[in-house]
């Protein structure tokens, strides 16, 4: 995986490079600016799919996307002391409708990496 990250850092130099040397009619800051948006966007993407991936291993987000599963699946979001699974929710009413997105998916997987994707993007 890091050699994968290491080929990606040497295209973006080159490529940086590259324009850097084709723009040679602009302006010095100009170049300078152009060359720098191949490294910019891989620091970018590097971040977001880092953050993306975490998502699977952090236990918060499996416990952020009971409440928006439960609503899909029928569940009463308060119940009586006898009539349905006690679920405690510390946030507002409004997160359980911001992640519904996630709830496409029905394997544990993919649903905490689309809610964190979902998380990145807001």
């Amino acid at each position: 995986m890091k050699y994968i990250f290491y080929f990606l850092i040497i295209f973006s130099m080159a490529l940086s490079i590259y324009i850097f040397s084709k723009f040679n009619k602009h302006s010095l800051l100009s170049r300078l600016i152009y060359s720098l948006i191949p490294i910019s966007l891989l620091a970018v993407l590097n971040v977001f799919f880092y953050k993306v991936l975490q998502t699977t291993t952090d236990t918060w987000s499996q416990n952020r996307l009971v409440a928006p599963f439960a609503l899909i699946h029928g569940y009463r979001q308060i119940n009586a002391l006898d009539t349905g699974p006690v679920q405690t929710w510390m946030y507002g009413p409004l997160t359980k409708v911001a992640f519904l997105p996630a709830t496409i998916f029905t394997s544990p997987i993919p649903a905490p990496v689309r809610s964190g994707a979902w998380a990145q993007m807001a």
